[in-house]
């Protein structure tokens, strides 16, 4: 490393300043100055030497002060090294520093190069060379770590008294400077902040204040200091171990850090990178820090097995404000808690709310040891809290944000001490059912173990909780302490629940069933069987004033819970029932009239096996056929519907039972065909049917219609076609009955099947019955009731032609003729063969509201009869009638039509006689034309002369002619004109004339027949 040099001197024209240098800059030498001025005047006859850290520089320097030059107080010579190069490691400037006593004037300093003269080769030798032990190191350490920290400013070491020469006292103050900034206990990162404090001098006696250790020949007066040993190398003997120190410091530190330097280097550096690594160095790192350092690295290591709150080598607050942020800092107060310790409660709550509570913590998320560290601190925590016997502190405690290391802790508590840890003695605290439920909800994490649960299930049925819970907190429970697995087995709550029930029937069977009656509602379905086998083994020889209560309780708790109890007891129980039922039954049944019969419930025989149903069934039906054999009356109409209905409602169950009251039903009705109705409504088979009765009658029909329930009207008769032909039939005169529209297809279906001669009587009369019927209906106006008759008409008229049935359509008409008009006005809604039957209808009308026949109607009724001839046929009478009317009327007509031709022809010949006169006159017009034309000439030429004679002689009086001035010779001319046209207009009159007679001739009224 190269080194510039300068000398503060006094000169004898400059005065006290840097009088030489080997940079001759202002800056360099300004700093140098700076220096070097601080520094006073040494005594004795040696060069003073120091190594010392400058701020002007940022660098270590060597300064020397000589004697020499020093003629009085303010002159002094000081030489100083400044490196050209900075190194955060001190114990690079520890060099042997070439210092001149005085100053040559003519010289030229240039800079300097120094080799470094200590290496890490020279480690052991120097431990050696000095007769360093582990006590002596650890003193050496124990003074310089305040220098170091910055809490001491001074630090004197004493060499060995005569022992050494002043160039081995230079070599020795190097060389133990090195091995301090070596071993210096900071981390490697912070050597370059620490390393500036470990400033030396030797030789010095007025400067020492301005370095950290100086090295003495004897013992100062005062301040700490360290005594050198030295070993002799002829004698390898040292006399380390007598030398003595007053330096201050923790001895199990140093101890330790001097056991592992006299190791070997490498080993104390990798000892303090475990102590420095521990997570613990915060934004300051000083010997506190480091005490804390190895008091956690000896906890780690199980050096410590105690705690005492007063020998914590930190505040306790501070450590816990310290854990809030670092790990390392929360890993050394959980291991401080997991050891038997002295804290108070109060120190316990700072860490449950300020650590275990925070979510924000620093410590969850970490997976290895400080995690581990953490659950054995909680753990301890919660012994100490349980122990003081504050429940209120120790159920805060039991309240963290990090639920996985609450459960952790538990667990291990429990497994590890069981029925001796804090949890087991706070269970022994439950009294009442809340505080077993909170306990529980604050436990659940443990319900995993099966130790716990049953401890838990002790103190649930010890102190009947259980029994007094609801069946939603049942539920929470059970599925805790006692879950379900998929091999089910015995649940663990069986056993007590089996004592509890069975403590309670011996008190009273009648106890037992209102315990069991009450605990139907609350209990769990896993648990019924328990339940139910310990009813049904408490009950079987129950008295018989108990029978119906244990009948009830029994079926109740099996309609709930049907499907959690085993097969098995339901059979033994339904037995049991089925005995006493069957005793019960025939006591009852024999008691009841009929009517309360058909309101007997079948209900009550549901929960047992089919075989008994149909007993109980059959048992019924027996005192159904007594009670009717005993009655003089027949069946009450409404006893009647209630049987009936109960025939229906028996089918799926007890299809024979219903089978055999429908029979006995049936038979109890004879021929009362009312009541017959009210069973096919019920049965509707082919068995039992009331359309095998009086085929096609309407009474029956319309009591159908009245009594009917729609269902036998719906259902085919598949097996009994003359039943089936009879329903359909009476569907058939209910659509005509109603607004039903009926299909033509239904009717011609049913016309082809009763064809037979013994049912087409009684099928015309029925198709006649609905005519009339719709003929005479009331609701006239309805367009359904018009299709239908027609369709049913349609089906009479078939063989009949459009005359025959002309009578039937005056009838008709005759007889309800608003509801023949009410047909006719929906003319255009009619299709087919319907259509046809109208249109003879309407042409039928049309004739008979013809009553005269005159000039006026003719065409009408003349088209009147064509339509009739090509719809009804010429052989209708009502045709006949109007049509003699309308030829009598034809007959008349031609009459005038003769007299009016012989008028026309005597007509013509008068206008062809006018006409050749109007010729002649024509002809004399024409030349009375020429005439007037040749006047009309003249009387231009005269009025030309006249108006040249007026000029000549003003004497001509004027004449005034239609308002033109005209002369007296043109007067004669005009009259003639005038004359002229009068005769023309004459002639044209004549001619008109004659036209216009022969024109009305033409179109008289009696002419008009004949257009």
């Amino acid at each position: 490393m190269r080194f510039n040099q300068a000398f503060h001197y006094r000169d004898i024209n400059s005065g006290l300043g840097i009088y030489a240098s080997s940079d001759n800059s202002e800056a360099f030498k300004k700093a140098c100055e700076k220096i070097c001025e601080a520094f006073v005047k040494e005594d004795g006859s040696r060069t003073a030497e120091f190594v010392c850290y400058s701020n002007y520089f940022r660098k270590f320097v060597g300064i020397g002060v000589s004697p020499f030059e020093s003629k009085d107080k303010a002159n002094r010579l000081v030489q100083i090294w400044v490196p050209d190069e900075a190194s955060s490691d001190p114990s690079d400037y520890y060099l042997r520093y070439a210092y001149d006593s005085v100053c040559d004037k003519s010289r030229e300093y240039t800079e300097e190069e120094f080799d470094p003269c200590i290496s890490e080769e020279n480690y052991s030798e120097i431990l050696r060379k000095y007769g360093f032990s582990k006590a002596g190191l650890a003193g050496l350490l124990a003074g310089a770590a305040p220098i170091i920290f910055g809490k001491k400013e001074r630090l004197s070491i004493v060499f060995p008294e005569d022992r050494l020469t002043d160039e081995e006292k230079r070599t020795a103050a190097r060389e133990i400077m090195w091995l301090l900034s070596v071993l210096m206990p900071v981390p490697e990162e912070l050597r370059g902040d620490f390393g500036s404090r470990l400033t030396y001098c030797v030789f010095s006696q007025k400067n020492r204040n301005r370095v950290a250790v100086s090295f003495v020949d004897s013992e100062p007066e005062r301040g700490q200091f360290y005594r050198l040993g030295y070993c002799d190398p002829e004698s390898d003997r040292s006399d380390h171990e007598e030398a003595g120190a007053n330096a201050e410091g923790k001895e199990d530190l140093y101890d330790a850090l001097a056991e592992k330097a006299m190791e070997s280097l490498e080993a104390y550096r990798t000892f303090l990178r475990e102590l420095t690594d521990c997570g613990l160095a915060g934004e300051e790192f000083d010997g506190d820090t480091l005490d804390l350092m190895y008091f956690c690295r000896q906890l780690r290591s199980g050096g410590v097995t105690e705690i005492q709150r007063e020998d914590l080598p930190i505040e306790f607050n501070t450590l816990v404000a310290g854990a809030m942020k670092s790990k390392g800092y929360c890993d050394l107060l959980f291991r401080v808690l997991a050891l038997p310790n002295d804290l108070s409660k109060m120190d316990l709550a700072i860490v449950h709310f300020n650590i275990l509570k925070d979510e924000k913590n620093v410590w969850s998320t970490d997976p290895g040891d400080l995690r581990k560290t953490a659950k054995q601190a909680y753990e301890e925590m919660l012994e100490s809290a349980f122990a003081s016997g504050d429940n209120r502190f120790y159920n805060n405690l039991l309240v963290i944000s990090d639920q996985d290391l609450r459960k952790e802790a538990l667990t291990d508590l429990w497994q590890k001490k069981g029925e001796k840890s804090c949890i087991a003695g706070d269970l022994g605290k439950i009294e009442d059912i809340d505080t077993f439920l909170g306990r529980l909800s604050t436990y659940k994490v443990l319900t995993e173990i099966g130790s716990f649960r049953k401890k838990m299930g002790e103190v649930l049925f010890g102190g009947d909780f259980y029994f007094k819970m609801d069946k939603k907190e049942r539920c929470s429970v059970s599925s805790l302490l006692d879950p379900e697995t998929p091999d089910p087995g015995t649940p663990a709550f069986a056993p007590w629940i089996r004592v509890k029930i069975k403590g309670i029937f011996k008190e009273g069977t009648e106890k037992g069933l209102i315990f069991i009656g009450k605990e139907k509602d609350f209990l769990e379905e896993r648990y019924a069987g328990e339940y139910f086998d310990c009813f049904l083994e408490n009950c079987r020889k129950a008295d018989k004033d108990l029978r119906k209560q244990v009948q009830k309780t029994g079926r109740e708790f099996l309609d709930s819970y049907r499907t959690s109890v085993s097969q098995e007891s339901q059979d033994a129980f339904r037995k049991i029932d089925r005995d006493w039922i069957r005793i019960d039954l025939e006591d009852t049944l024999r008691q009841y009239s009929l009517e309360e019969l058909a309101d007997f419930r079948f209900k009550e025989f549901q929960d047992y096996s089919s075989e008994e149903q149909k007993e109980y069934a059959d048992l019924w039906l027996k005192e159904v056929r007594a009670g009717i054999a005993k009655s003089e009356v027949p069946i009450e109409p409404e006893t009647l519907k209630k049987l009936t209905a109960k025939a229906r409602t028996l089918e799926r169950d007890y299809p024979k039972t219903a089978a055999g009251l429908k029979k006995t039903l049936w038979e109890a009705c004879g021929d009362d065909i009312h009541r017959k109705i009210l069973c096919a409504n019920e049965f509707g088979s082919d068995v039992y049917t009331i359309w095998a009765e009086n085929l096609l009658d309407p009474v029956v029909y319309e009591k159908i219609r009245k009594e009917g329930n729609g269902r036998i009207e719906k259902q085919r008769l598949v097996g009994n076609r003359e039943a089936d032909l009879n329903r359909r039939c009476y569907l058939l005169w209910k659509d005509c009955r109603g607004i039903s529209q009926i299909q033509t297809g239904r009717i011609k279906d049913l016309s082809k099947e009763t064809a037979g001669a013994q049912l087409h009587g009684q099928w015309t009369a029925l198709v006649e019955n609905m005519l009339d019927w719709l003929s005479g209906a009331l609701e006239m106006r309805s367009y359904n009731k018009c299709i239908n008759y027609l369709h049913l008409y349609a089906e009479r008229a078939r063989d009949l032609t459009a005359t025959n049935r002309c009578a039937d359509y005056e009838d008709l008409y005759n007889g309800h003729r608003a509801f023949y008009r009410y047909f006719l006005s929906q003319l255009g809604s009619y299709v087919g063969e319907d259509a046809d039957y109208v249109r003879e209808m309407e042409c039928l009308k049309a004739l008979w509201e013809t009553e005269a026949v005159d000039k006026e109607n003719l065409t009408e009724t003349a088209q009147i009869l064509f339509r009739a001839e090509r719809i009804l046929g010429k052989g209708c009478e009502a045709l006949r009638s109007v049509q003699k009317k309308y030829e009598d009327v034809m007959n008349e007509m031609n009459n005038e039509n003769e007299r009016i031709d012989r008028a026309i022809s005597e007509n013509l010949a008068e206008i062809k006689k006018r006409e050749s006169k109007i010729q002649e006159l024509e002809l004399e017009i024409d030349d009375i034309s020429e005439s007037l034309a040749g006047l009309e000439a003249q009387q231009r030429r005269n009025r030309q002369l006249a108006e040249a004679a007026r000029q000549k002689r003003s004497g001509i009086e004027k004449v005034s002619l239609d308002g033109v001035e005209i002369t007296p010779l043109t007067t004669a001319v005009e009259k003639a004109r005038r004359e002229t046209m009068k005769r023309r207009q004459e002639a044209d009159a004549s001619r008109s004339g004659k036209g216009s007679g022969a024109q009305k001739a033409c179109f008289s009224p009696d002419a008009r027949l004949f257009t």
